[in-house]
């Protein structure tokens, strides 16, 4: 690969999952924080974390899942950080083929929309977000419906990968919960559910 800028420690597998684990969550803090001010930053953020829960899940299993290129795997290099990793359709393809746990396709579309916006703010331009009070309206609402899915896959389906941060893991549900319109899109999202338990 060619001429190196950045050099880190060399750490294991256990010490590289905890932190691409705290680092998906220094970036929901990072992104709720934003939130008032910045909502485009907001959605890079939020989306960055979900890229990298799902590739702590992949890591848990075996770290080359989360190698864009497994077969090129070489730990040496991994270790160090040094590796292209997957993006979110080769996490999905992966979840489903190789660890036999689908994520729902409404989560998967959740997440897909909210890649398209990143990708709009971070890659050229996204129209829609000017005004700043709209925008935080439909950036909560956006987020929400990502982490209604992201939440139940942390606390439900993958608990046994992700019980050791549960506490900071409730403590983020608390500020996302505090958005008022993230109470609306909740609601929203989850009354076809309360009408069929009816």
């Amino acid at each position: 690969m060619g001429h190196k800028f950045i050099y880190q420690k060399k750490q294991n597998k256990e010490e590289m999952f905890d932190a691409l684990v705290k680092n998906a969550i220094d970036f929901l803090d990072s992104s709720l924080d934003d939130l008032d001010k910045r909502p485009k930053n907001s959605i890079v953020d939020f989306y960055s974390s979900v890229e990298l829960f799902l590739k702590a899940r992949l890591m848990r299993e075996h770290w080359t899942l989360i190698l864009s290129r497994p077969e090129l795997a070489n730990l040496d290099s991994f270790q160090v950080g040094d590796f292209h990793s997957v993006f979110l359709d080769d996490a999905v393809k992966r979840m489903k083929n190789i660890l036999c746990e689908p994520i729902p396709t409404k989560a998967v579309d959740a997440f897909k929309a909210l890649g398209e916006h990143r990708n709009q703010i971070v890659h050229f331009a996204h129209t829609n977000y000017h005004d700043i009070g709209a925008t935080k309206v439909s950036v909560v609402v956006e987020q929400w419906c990502a982490w209604h899915y992201l939440h139940e896959l942390l606390v439900t389906t993958w608990s046994p990968v992700f019980d050791d941060y549960i506490e900071e893991i409730q403590r983020i549900h608390k500020r996302m919960m505090s958005q008022q319109d993230c109470i609306s899109a909740r609601f929203t999202e989850i009354f076809p559910d309360i009408e069929n338990r009816k």
